[in-house]
Order: structure tokens, then C-alpha cells, then sequence
């Protein structure tokens, strides 16, 4: 036959609760023929411990300070809940005895010290007068709440997983690490921070609620351990740094939700996580929030305020602005990239020394940009409209992927370096000005390879150096240039568009090296103007009141040149008139290179006016092509002791003079004259035209001992 099952159960309570008095064991026997016996295996079951306070009134570790079962005393084991109800203030202590202790659960309204050792804490926990913790670890599965009073943290780990909560404020101080190792950490009252590294690692959670402030009181670090897991804070409250003005350093990943803030009041808040924002972010005045890690992502979404007197600066990692944003701080960028597809504006003063700025919107700078730095500016895709005063001292400025620069009226943009606004090779970008442009230092060349449009009422204007184009421009605006100075066109390939409104002043000059450069309606030049390359193209009448300098370059167009405030031709270089007209409405200097007319140009030298020839040099038509020179003026050589040929057809009119001073000028096509030719002695004036004819007309007159 069977047996039925039976359950033993044995207790041996004893004054000292020795270690089997928390067990209960039951065993099962099962009998059947021939009356065989199995014990199975042994079950912890919980002691209720009550707190009597009946040895030391203090130690954890004295047993006689406990009842269990309200049946004798003995220290609380594994698995045992644990009560601690007591009426007059009372601090327990748990610094020695055994190296780890495990509970179930713990209730206490006394003041709680933990020194040292691990408590081991499975179920829930309710420090319901503070807790001070200056070594150990407290670990466990349960959640854990501190009311009432404060939760004073030296030193020491919580762990495990579950929650803590704290809600009777907390205080961290002394030099010692404080760790929060996997678990979460909910700030349900005002944290002050003071001293010492705090570190999460193993995936732990920080969580500050609405209302209630974290108050970092040095320049401390928030260490992220790197053990595995998104260690991550959640604010919902407020983060702020009130002392000293180092930096404060916030390792997890950072969540500034819709109710937060983070609050740099004194020296730097520096994120070295990645960071999503929907809360305000502020900086008073000299104080820094700062975005710094390499790889961070930093996302500024909707509900995100930027404000304060201070600074938002990104060192390191992508600044994302997900939302339309002004920043009422200053903004300083070192490296990292400040993207995102939602216009921006910076109220404050930019300051950016390297990194890149990109995204497909626009950035309005309203408080000022300065550009400073050796390390490279880069801008991609962006709009960044200056409206207010730029100053670029240091590093290059690189546009690319149609980047643009709009200049605003009113505002200036200060180059006080030589210094190069850089487009890469197949890339692209675009420089508009409606203000001012300037080159106050460095007396090299400052170039700037983008579309350049100087519009309406706009100045370009170089005080020290030159301003050097190297991409398409057009103009409606001032180019202007001071005594020594320039603005120089050296665009290969380039169009260089000047429109109705378009004029050059001042005491430098404005120089053409290469591209070609089209004078669409009538214009006058009012500083000087060096043709050196390029291509000038005259569709209108284009009036030269500076002196005008031509050592190489082609001019054509039907509107013509007229050059009324001197010209020297000069350098080796092949001077090219094709089809166009220059009309010397002063005195020129012809001292060195071939000067050709081709296409029907022609030179129309006025009355009054001198054209000397200080050398053996060509007047060049080459063959098959046909080209004039009409003189009211006078034509004279006075260098070199050989032959200057004029190809050109040539009408010495009846105020006109032909003047050898110093070797031969020689005419190698038709001529008609009505006025004067004269050579001094040992000089002529020669024609070598075979198959041309001259035409000596009335009023002609020849002279002189030569």
C-alpha cells in the first residue's frame, strides 16, 4: 500500500539566533512496500526582524538590537524582512561583522549609516529618515526609496537593478567615486553635488524630476565607465552649474526633456555624450555650455531655448538644430559639425576657429561673426546670412555643395589677413554682398574663389593688399581701393558681369589678370585700371579716368574705351584691340611690347593728347586682318634708335603731328595726312607700305632736320 505524504517541519529558536533558526525545513517521505524513505530538498522561509534597539542601540551587527518573530534575537539573514520602527531619533549603522549581507526587504524611520560591507537588498526598501552611505555597496533586484531626510553619499556603489528613488534631497561630497552601477537613480528632490566623481556604468539611468534641481557646486565629473550599456540622464528639472570656473563633465547620454533645464551659471556645463534636447539650455554671462565628445550626436528638437548672456560653444561631434531655434547666447564652434535642416539664428557673437557648418537652411548671424583660427572653416549646403559685422582674421573659409554667403546691407565683412575663401576643385558657392567688403590687413592678396554678385549700393574695398577674384562675378556696386592697394580679377574662364551701377574708386586700382570681363552698361573708372590678361568685352562705352595700365589682354566690344586719365602700355606682353575701340583721351606711354589691332579695331588718339614711344616696338596688324589709327594729337618717339612700325592704317589729321625724336617711325600701310611730320636730326618718319597708298592732303606739312 502507499503512505500518505508528511511534512516535518523543525524550528530551533535559541537567545543567540543561531544561523538555522531563519530555516524551516520540510521533508517529504514517501513510503510504499517495502517501506522506503526520500527526504527532498530544504526551503528558506522568511523571518519578519523587528528593530528593538536592545543591545548597542546603533550596530546592525548586535544582535540583541533585533527580535525575529517576535521570538528571540539574532542579526537579519538572507531572505528575512526587515523592520526598524522606533520612536526617538535613532542612527543604525552597518560598517562591520560579515562582508555581505542579503534581505528581502527593509522599512526603516531611523537614520541609516552604511560605512562598508555590501548590502544585499531583494525586495523593497524604504529609508524613511535619510541615509548616509560613506563606503559599501548596497545591491539587489528591489526598489529603494529615501524620504524624509537626506541622502548624504561620500563614497560607496548602488547597484543591481530596479530603482532608487530620493526624495528627501541628496548631497555628494568628498573626493571618493560615488557609483550608480545598473540601476536607476530618480532625483525626486534637490541634489547638491560638491565634491568627487560620480560614475554610472552597466547601462545605469539617472533621472532627474520636474521641479527639482541638480546644483554642481565644482568642476566635477559625471564619469560614464564605459562597461557596457547606454549609461543615460533623464532631466526633467534642472541641471545647473553655480561654482568655479572650470568645466563640469556629463559623460551619459544626456535627455534635456521638454520641462528641463540645463543652467551654466558659472564656468562650463560639458556634455561628453550624446545629448537629445527639448528643454532650455542656458549660459550667463562668461558661462559655457559645451557639446564635446568625437562622434557625439547632439539633436536640439522642438521645444528646445537657447538664452543667457553666456555661450553654447561645440567642440567635437554633429549639433543637429531639428527645429527653427535662435540662440540668444554667443555661439563658438572649434570642430564638429552644426547640421540639421531648420534655419537658425545666433543673436549673440559667433566666434568659430574650425569645423563645419552644414544643413539645408539658412543661418542668420545677427551678433557679430568672428572668423579666427588656423584650423579650416568649412561651410556645406548652408545659407549663413551676416547681419551684422564679420571680422576674419586667421584660416580658410571653405564653401562647398552650393554653400552661400549673403552679406547684408549695412554690415561689413573685415579680411584682416591674406586669407582665401576656398571652393574645391567640381564644388560650388556663392558670395553675395549688399554691405561692405574690406581688407584692412595684410598686404598680400586675399582671395575669394566663389560666384561673387557685388549688388546695389554694395562696396568692395581693399585698404591693405589686394581682394582677389576667382570665380564668376557680377556687380552693380563700388569696387574701391586705396593708395598702393587693389581689387584684381583673376578668373580664368570666369564671367566677369558689371552692370548699370557699377564704379571703381579710389586712390589703388583695379586690376584684370585673367577671365572675361563684360562691361554690359556705359561705366566710368574713376581709379586706375590695370589690364594685365583676360579679356575685356566693351558692349558698352566704358570711361577710363585713372591711369590706365596695359601689359598684356585683349580688348573688344562695340562701346569702346575711352582713357582719360593716362595709359601706359608696358611688359612684354602682346597687347590685343579687337574690333573695339580705345580713344587715348590723354597722354600714353608706350615702353615695351608688341601692341596689335586686329578685327577693324581702332586707336583714336584726341587733340591735345601725346602718344610717345619709348622703344623700338610693332604697331601689329597681322595678315589678313585690318585695323586703324586716327591722330588729332601727337605721335612721337623719343627712345630707342631703331624702327617703330605701324601697321595699322593711319589718318594724321589736321591737328595732328608725327614727331621722330629718336630713330625711325615707320608706316607699313595706307596713309592720309593733313598735318604734320617732323624727325630731328639723324631720325625719320619712314613709308614702307608696298601695295598702299598715301594720300597727302592739303594742310600736310613736313619738318625738321631729320
Amino acid at each position: 500500500m502507499a503512505w500518505p505524504l508528511l511534512s516535518l517541519v523543525k524550528r530551533t529558536p535559541s537567545a543567540t539566533r543561531r544561523a538555522s533558526a531563519a530555516r524551516r525545513r520540510a521533508c517529504r517521505r514517501l513510503v510504499d512496500a517495502p517501506h522506503r524513505f526520500e527526504r527532498l530538498e530544504p526551503r528558506l522561509l522568511l523571518s519578519d526582524v523587528q528593530w528593538t534597539g536592545n543591545g548597542d542601540g546603533t550596530s546592525w551587527d548586535d544582535a540583541n538590537n533585533w527580535e525575529v518573530d517576535g521570538a528571540g534575537t539574532g542579526v537579519p539573514q538572507a531572505g528575512d524582512d526587515v523592520t526598524i520602527d522606533v520612536v526617538a531619533p535613532t542612527t543604525v549603522v552597518l560598517d562591520s561583522g560579515a562582508t555581505s549581507v542579503a534581505i528581502n526587504s527593509l522599512t526603516t524611520n531611523a537614520a541609516f549609516t552604511i560605512s562598508s560591507r555590501t548590502l544585499t537588498i531583494n525586495g523593497p526598501a524604504t529609508f524613511d529618515a535619510g541615509l548616509t552611505m560613506s563606503g559599501g555597496t548596497i545591491n539587489g533586484t528591489g526598489n529603494i526609496a529615501i524620504s524624509n531626510a537626506s541622502f548624504d553619499w561620500t563614497f560607496g556603489t548602488i547597484g543591481g537593478t530596479g530603482t532608487i528613488t530620493v526624495s528627501g534631497g541628496m548631497n555628494l561630497s568628498g573626493n571618493s567615486n560615488k557609483i550608480v552601477d545598473g540601476k536607476e537613480m530618480i532625483l525626486d528632490s534637490n541634489t547638491t553635488w560638491s565634491a568627487g566623481v560620480w560614475q554610472v556604468r552597466n547601462g545605469a539611468v539617472i533621472t532627474n524630476q520636474a521641479t527639482h534641481t541638480v546644483d554642481i557646486q565644482a568642476n566635477l565629473n559625471l564619469d560614464d565607465a564605459t562597461t557596457g550599456g547606454t549609461e543615460t540622464f533623464n532631466n526633467f528639472g534642472t541641471v545647473q552649474k553655480s561654482a568655479l570656473t572650470g568645466d563640469a563633465r556629463l559623460e551619459p547620454s544626456f535627455d534635456n526633456k521638454s520641462t528641463g533645464v540645463v543652467h551654466a551659471m558659472v564656468g562650463t556645463i560639458e556634455f561628453d555624450g550624446n545629448v537629445v534636447n527639448a528643454g532650455g539650455l542656458t549660459a550667463d554671462l562668461d558661462a559655457i555650455v559645451e557639446f564635446s565628445v568625437s562622434g557625439g550626436v547632439y539633436d536640439l528638437d522642438a521645444g528646445t531655448t537657447v538664452t543667457g548672456a553666456g555661450e553654447i560653444r561645440l567642440v567635437q561631434g554633429a549639433l543637429n538644430i531639428n527645429t527653427p531655434l535662435t540662440f540668444a547666447t554667443g555661439y563658438a564652434q572649434s570642430g564638429g559639425t552644426l547640421g540639421g535642416t531648420e534655419n537658425l539664428e545666433i543673436a549673440g557673437p559667433l566666434t568659430w576657429t574650425a569645423g563645419t557648418i552644414a544643413g539645408t537652411r539658412t543661418i542668420t548671424i545677427s551678433g557679430g561673426l568672428a572668423a579666427s583660427g588656423s584650423g579650416t572653416k568649412i561651410q556645406s549646403f548652408a545659407t549663413l546670412s551676416l547681419d551684422s559685422n564679420t571680422t576674419w582674421s586667421n584660416g580658410v573659409w571653405r564653401l562647398q555643395d552650393g554653400a552661400v554667403i549673403d552679406n547684408l546691407a549695412t554690415h561689413t565683412f573685415d579680411i584682416q589677413g591674406n586669407l582665401r575663401l576656398d571652393v574645391p576643385s567640381a564644388q560650388t558657392g556663392e558670395f553675395n554682398n549688399f554691405g561692405t567688403i574690406q581688407k584692412s590687413g595684410g598686404t598680400g592678396d586675399s582671395v575669394f574663389e566663389p560666384v561673387f554678385d557685388n549688388k546695389g549700393a554694395s562696396v568692395v574695398h581693399s585698404m591693405s593688399g589686394t581682394i582677389e577674384f576667382a570665380g564668376d562675378v557680377t556687380s552693380a556696386g563700388r569696387f574701391t581701393a586705396d593708395v598702393g592697394d587693389a581689387v584684381e580679377i583673376n578668373a580664368a574662364g570666369k564671367m566677369i558681369n558689371l552692370d548699370a551701377g557699377t564704379t571703381v574708386t579710389g586712390d589703388g586700382a583695379l586690376v584684370l589678370t585673367r577671365g572675361l570681363f563684360n562691361v554690359i552698361a556705359p561705366l566710368a573708372f574713376d581709379a586706375d585700371f590695370r589690364l594685365t590678361g583676360g579679356q575685356v568685352d566693351a558692349q558698352a562705352a566704358l570711361t577710363l579716368n585713372g591711369l590706365f595700365t596695359w601689359t598684356a589682354g585683349t580688348v573688344i566690344g562695340a562701346g569702346g574705351i575711352v582713357a582719360s586719365g593716362g595709359t601706359t602700355l608696358s611688359t612684354t606682353g602682346t597687347k590685343i584691340l579687337d574690333g573695339s575701340t580705345l580713344s587715348l583721351d590723354s597722354d600714353t606711354d608706350w615702353v615695351a611690347g608688341v601692341w596689335r589691332v586686329t578685327g577693324d579695331g581702332a586707336v583714336d588718339n584726341r587733340a591735345t593728347r601725346t602718344l610717345d614711344i619709348q622703344g623700338n616696338f610693332s604697331l601689329d596688324v597681322p595678315s589678313g586682318q585690318t585695323g586703324s589709327f586716327d591722330n588729332f594729337g601727337t605721335v612721337m618717339k623719343t627712345d630707342g634708335t631703331g624702327d617703330s612700325l605701324l601697321e595699322t592704317t593711319f589718318d594724321n589729321k589736321s591737328s595732328g603731328v608725327v614727331h621722330s625724336m629718336s630713330g625711325t617711325i615707320e608706316f607699313a600701310r595706307s596713309v592720309t595726312s593733313s598735318g604734320r611730320f617732323t624727325a630731328d636730326d639723324g631720325d625719320r618718319v619712314e613709308i614702307n607700305a608696298a601695295g598702299f597708298q598715301i594720300d597727302l592732303d592739303a594742310g600736310t606739312t613736313v619738318t625738321g632736320a631729320g
